[in-house]
């Protein structure tokens, strides 16, 4: 599986792009591939990543690939 971490550089709030929460700007965001590669995955917030690892269909992927 790729993950990245991003954090906000602007003034502006961070948003999970699953539950569309809102964090302090600074939050780290876990970004989660899309089993469809020709999809964009997304960036999630601590709760969803646990959620989406917490899965038993979660396919994990070798880092690089």
């Amino acid at each position: 599986m790729y993950e990245a971490e991003i954090t906000s550089e602007g003034p502006g709030r961070v948003i999970c792009q699953r539950c569309k929460e809102t964090y302090e700007p600074g939050t780290q965001l876990h970004y989660m591939a899309n089993m469809d590669r020709s999809r964009p995955g997304r960036h999630v917030c601590q709760p969803c990543y646990d959620y989406y690892m917490n899965k038993t269909t979660t396919q994990r992927r070798k880092t690089g690939i």
